[in-house]
């Protein structure tokens, strides 16, 4: 098989498992289900044991989902300072500017070919622009529902 066939393949592989996560994370408005997957899912393709995803909290940030990890657990405020002193060195964001719901923060991959092969990098992205969206629906949904159980319990 030659580079050019090897490189179509992957692409395909790229956009079937976008895909993939698209139906998986758009069909949930549960957001530790989404966080789960998303976790998942970059953990696997990049070869990695650990992986927090945190969420905005007001002016900081609040670890939604921790694997890998014993020092930070769901729910701790989350420093990117100590971040760093853990060797989750790598921190993408999941959304942008005023926008941005939260981040993604990874030691560095081990994937073969992780810093040569931008597709991955834009692989990862498009994955974390589609979280984007459903994470920010399932928030949304969960103050409907709290919003709602204090209109009931009133």
């Amino acid at each position: 098989m030659d580079a050019r066939t090897r490189d179509l393949r992957l692409d395909s592989s790229r956009l079937e498992s976008l895909l993939e996560s698209a139906r998986i994370l758009g069909s949930s408005l549960d957001l530790q289900e989404q966080l789960n997957h998303l976790t998942r899912t970059v953990m696997g393709r990049l070869l990695v044991t650990r992986a927090l995803v945190a969420l905005r909290d007001g002016d900081g940030w609040r670890a939604a989902a921790v694997r890998g990890l014993r020092e930070i657990r769901e729910g701790d405020p989350v420093d990117p300072e100590q971040l760093e002193s853990l060797g989750l060195t790598l921190r993408i964001p999941i959304g942008e500017g005023a926008r941005e719901a939260g981040f993604l923060a990874l030691p560095p991959p081990r994937r073969p070919g992780w810093d040569s092969d931008s597709s991955e990098r834009e692989f990862l992205e498009a994955l974390l622009s589609l979280a984007s969206a459903t994470i920010e629906n399932a928030l949304a949904h969960e103050e409907i529902v709290a919003a709602n159980r204090e209109l009931a319990r009133k």
